[in-house]
């Protein structure tokens, strides 16, 4: 068997990690470096919008463009001790616009959301420059809640203005890079380098990462690039001037893996 070519990927490695597993099976030997660390914020101010539900808040709709606020919304249910019927039923109702399907299926799994379907309410896009067009097809009145990162872009800001929707912003997460990243990087240094892939899952986490790097440009250059994804993409790319080799039809596992599979046949 042929030595197994070395994927690097920039994330933490979950509990039965499926990029871990199918790139097990297909002969490549994968290492998995965290390079991001997520803290929750304003739960009391997200708690108080979902006790009161978007009526009594004038809302019209939600945005969504990160899993970690569905965290948020998640953290506060879970401190609430009650929520009346019809309060969950106008949340039900409300078009919320999401960034992702993994954001729409982990908002579909909490007991606020689960069992309902939302067949019509929900708008969900690859990525925020897709999302926007569906605001300006709305006759949307009232005000948007918007649950942001600290390092979220200004497309649906922007969007939201121009379309004179009026947008009420709440901070839900900071990011931050994850604890050990710089000892991880000084660690692995050279064996960086020497990675046949590279894998990246956002541009934040690129940004941490290169950071901590003395040698930016060399380990870029030295691996192939593959991306989870547009907006990291575009990241690599425009920002950075570096080509990406791949990019995952749809963000996950399955779709990545073969990506780089049907790149390695070439």
């Amino acid at each position: 068997m042929p030595d197994r070519k070395r994927v690097i990927l920039f994330k933490k490695k979950d509990t039965d990690d499926k990029y871990n597993q199918l790139l097990l099976k297909h002969h490549f030997e994968p290492e998995f470096i965290p390079v991001l660390d997520h803290k929750l914020i304003n739960i009391d101010a997200i708690k108080a919008i979902i006790q009161n539900g978007p009526n009594r808040e004038q809302l019209c709709a939600m945005v969504l463009t990160s899993q970690r606020s569905v965290e948020a919304i998640n953290e506060a249910y879970k401190e609430l001790t009650r929520l009346d019927q019809h309060v969950r039923d106008e949340w039900n109702s409300l078009p919320i616009y999401i960034v992702g399907p993994q954001t729409a299926e982990a908002l579909a799994q909490l007991p606020l959301f689960r069992d309902t379907n939302h067949d019509g309410h929900w708008t969900v896009a690859p990525r925020a420059s897709e999302l926007i067009k569906s605001f300006s097809a709305q006759h949307l009145d009232s005000t948007v809640l918007f649950l942001a990162g600290d390092k979220r872009r200004e497309i649906i800001p922007e969007a939201l203005s121009a379309a004179h929707i009026s947008l009420r912003e709440i901070k839900s997460y900071v990011t931050c890079a994850h604890p050990d990243l710089a000892n991880r990087i000084k660690q692995d240094d050279k064996t960086l380098l020497q990675a046949d892939w590279t894998v990246y899952f956002s541009p934040s986490g690129l940004k941490f990462l290169l950071d901590q790097l003395d040698d930016k440009t060399r380990f870029l250059a030295n691996s192939n690039i593959a991306s989870i994804g547009p907006t990291t993409s575009d990241y690599i790319t425009n920002e950075l001037g570096y080509q990406v080799q791949v990019e995952a039809e749809k963000p996950d596992a399955e779709h990545l893996v073969q990506a780089i599979l049907n790149y390695s046949k070439k």
